[in-house]
């Protein structure tokens, strides 16, 4: 009986690991991508260097901000899942929205927006992470979410959306790339 039980919460628990790292690592993917499309996207946008470091840097501040906002929320109404589903859908949007940017403005706006929904993930993925797992699992776990970041965001991502983009263009790129981000929150 006791067999059952703890195969019971292995199984729930490598489910757990497993929704957190798809998600982070699609945040991740979403996150990068626009600096892996900036040469694609210059070409069409004319984007100065400075327009270049703004949009990045819009991202990573608006992150910031989200992470510390969003995480809040989501311990104040005691559920990770009410914020991170709408998170999950609302990054997945704003990349759609960064593939149908006409002009600066808008794309600076669409990552900003991004980077709100995003920056909640990782903290209540994490807090998810401790609550959900067993004592002797809990820095494993952790890290392997954490990797996530850099098996799906760094090393895939490149590969993907430059592929996309020279094959199509690079607003086919966010389109596809959105997809997987749709999926992550139909399943969480």
């Amino acid at each position: 009986m006791e067999r059952k039980k703890t195969s019971r919460i292995c199984n729930y628990q490598n489910g757990i690991v497993l929704m957190m790292f798809f998600t982070f690592g699609i945040v991740f993917m979403e996150r990068l991508s626009v600096v892996f499309l900036f040469p694609f996207i210059n070409e069409d946008l004319h984007l100065t260097n400075t327009q270049m470091g703004l949009i990045a840097s819009t991202l990573a501040i608006s992150w910031a901000l989200g992470g510390y906002i969003f995480s809040s929320v989501s311990d104040l109404i005691g559920s990770s899942k009410k914020v991170l589903v709408p998170a999950a859908f609302v990054f997945s949007f704003c990349t759609i929205v960064s593939g149908l940017a006409r002009n600066f403005a808008t794309l600076v706006f669409a990552r900003a927006l991004m980077g709100i929904s995003e920056g909640p993930v990782l903290p209540i993925a994490q807090a998810t992470i401790a609550k959900e797992s067993t004592p002797n699992r809990r820095g494993l776990n952790a890290g392997i979410v954490q990797g996530s970041s850099q098996l799906i965001g760094a090393t895939l991502t490149p590969l993907i959306v430059t592929a996309l983009a020279v094959k199509f263009s690079w607003q086919v790129a966010f389109f596809v790339i959105s997809v997987p981000g749709f999926i992550m929150a139909l399943i969480l």
